[in-house]
């Protein structure tokens, strides 16, 4: 196993070799989302989640193929048995086919190889030839001519096991018994199906899902700022923005930063990859009859980077971290090049992500199609210049408006849940309602928070002195810190979860509510440190 400098090191070398430079597209709606994005961008980091809510079903998830599992285990078992090459592999093959529940088809194989071969040595004028002699003398031939169906499901080597199993029930029929009789295998069977079975419920899948929800993942993009597929699919349709990261000034360790592979094959995990290195079935403690290894982590997370080559224009790199199972993290990545905006942006939007690249002097472009091709160029935005565009007091004069018919609608929604209550249920589907407006709500007061910050330092910058800020907006100002108290009061308030687990929600969907819960929580925060003139 490297240490962590000797990846740092290797991974600081595959980062040059790919450019350096590093894309994040994000949709930047104005919603709960565009909150955390701000913040992050502030803050120097970068959101890293579980790879459980990626948009593709087969992301980070290794694939497990029944068929190679089990092929997997049965090599590793037969290695316990003495037998020639022949015993070997009609045990492998009687096993693997009991296993995935297809005995029945192989014994099906073994009468067509018998039915063929017989009828080959007839038309060969050599009945007085042993059956296995046959075989054995004429391999080539007799796979050359073979049924379709038999040559489709087996290679040479396999038809002839294939012809040379079959040549031994010469003169009885072929059925699941006589195979097991004729072998003395049933026990051997038996005794390695039940063996493979525990193996994959208690050892395979419990570690996959296990260090699957341990993992964090953040995502990114050398495509470069230029990617329409990209825009369109992770930018709402170029009204997001693009982040450039300079990933070579990354000096120590954030995750593992790696690209993604794209193949039209999907990778299935071995036994050695969670740590299973053979088998003892001598011992006679069942604890000690599984062989074990040191687990490769850096295999084991490269597998989990290969995705459909469909999704090769992304041009994926990964940050991935393993810690606490279903936690996620923020990941220190103060390295911002520029910020390139969308061509549809949101005005009030772009106003925002304008105002933080100012304060944290990170370039600011906006994306242009060209009128002669399909090529896209950018515009370094000059943002004194831009602030011309935009009243401010006006949009917050609209924002406070907003704000005030949200709680009128949450005064009332409290109502009704109240009487509900009464009844020891609650209707979810009104509590979401709910909780989803009173997070339109915190938008709309951490966007007149920042506007107003921004009203308020420009004017200071200007006289030198603190502004005077009118007794109006002073009460307006005093009702907002009122407003997200109560916020954060109600939310408090209503215990989802405990309302859940106790059986007392009545209608809605768990994972929405819980996700508002979550969303509304982390507005509350925001908004909270985000003091009034500041």
């Amino acid at each position: 196993m490297k240490t962590a400098k000797e990846m740092l090191k290797e991974m600081q070398s595959q980062i040059t070799m790919a450019g350096g430079l590093f894309y994040q597209y994000r949709p930047c709606r104005k919603n709960a989302d565009i909150i955390y994005d701000i913040e992050n961008i502030k803050r120097g980091i970068v959101f890293a989640q579980t790879p459980l809510n990626m948009n593709d079903p087969f992301d980070s998830q290794v694939g497990f193929s029944v068929k190679a599992f089990y092929e997997d285990c049965i090599d590793k078992l037969i290695q316990n048995i003495e037998a020639d090459d022949l015993s070997k592999w009609i045990i492998k093959y009687l096993l693997l086919n009991k296993a995935l529940g297809q005995l029945a088809k192989a014994v099906d194989y073994i009468n067509q190889a018998k039915k063929y071969i017989i009828k080959q040595r007839l038309l060969a004028h050599k009945t007085n030839l042993p059956l296995l002699d046959f075989v054995r003398n004429n391999t080539s031939y007799l796979y050359k001519k073979c049924p379709k169906e038999l040559r489709s499901n087996f290679d040479k080597i396999q038809f002839t096991f294939l012809c040379l199993i079959a040549s031994g029930f010469s003169n009885v029929d072929v059925d699941e018994n006589t195979i097991g009789q004729m072998l003395k295998m049933d026990d051997l069977l038996q005794t390695f199906s039940n063996q493979i079975a525990d193996i994959r419920t208690t050892r395979y899948e419990s570690f996959l899902r296990e260090f699957i929800s341990k993992l964090t993942v953040s995502c990114f993009s050398s495509s470069g700022w230029d990617n329409p597929l990209m825009w369109a699919h992770y930018a709402n349709s170029y009204s997001g923005i693009c982040v450039e990261y300079d990933f070579e000034k990354i000096h120590e360790y954030v995750g593992f930063i790696y690209p993604v592979e794209y193949s039209d094959q999907r990778p299935s995990i071995l036994l050695k990859d969670v740590g299973i290195e053979g088998f003892d079935l001598k011992n006679k403690e069942p604890d000690k009859r599984i062989k074990k290894c040191e687990i490769d982590i850096e295999r084991l997370l490269k597998l989990l980077l290969v995705k459909d080559s469909c999704w090769q224009y992304e041009k994926e790199w990964r940050i991935i971290d393993i810690g606490e199972a279903n936690e996620s993290r923020f990941i220190n990545l103060p390295y911002i090049k520029s910020i390139t905006l969308g061509m549809n942006i949101d005005s009030v939007c772009k106003r925002l992500i304008l105002d933080t690249c100012k304060i944290n002097n990170i370039p600011c472009y906006t994306i242009k199609a060209s009128i002669e091709d399909f090529s896209l160029t950018r515009t370094e935005i000059n943002i004194d210049l831009e602030e011309d565009s935009f009243d401010r007091i006006e949009y917050m004069e609209y924002l406070g408006n907003s704000v005030s018919k949200s709680f009128e609608k949450i005064s009332k929604l409290g109502d009704h849940l109240q009487i509900d209550m009464k009844t020891n249920a609650v209707n979810a589907t009104m509590l979401q309602t709910l909780l989803s407006t009173a997070l339109e709500a915190l938008v709309d007061i951490y966007f007149m928070k920042s506007n107003f910050n921004h009203v308020y330092n420009t004017e200071m910058n200007s006289t030198g002195e603190k502004p005077v800020v009118p007794e109006e907006l002073m009460h307006s100002i005093k009702q907002i810190d009122e407003c997200v108290d109560q916020i954060s009061k109600m939310f408090n308030a209503f215990d989802l979860f405990g309302l859940l687990q106790n059986g007392v929600i009545a209608l809605g969907n768990l994972k929405n509510l819980s996700k508002i819960k979550q969303q509304t929580k982390d507005t509350i925060s925001s908004i909270t440190n985000l003091s009034w003139g500041n």
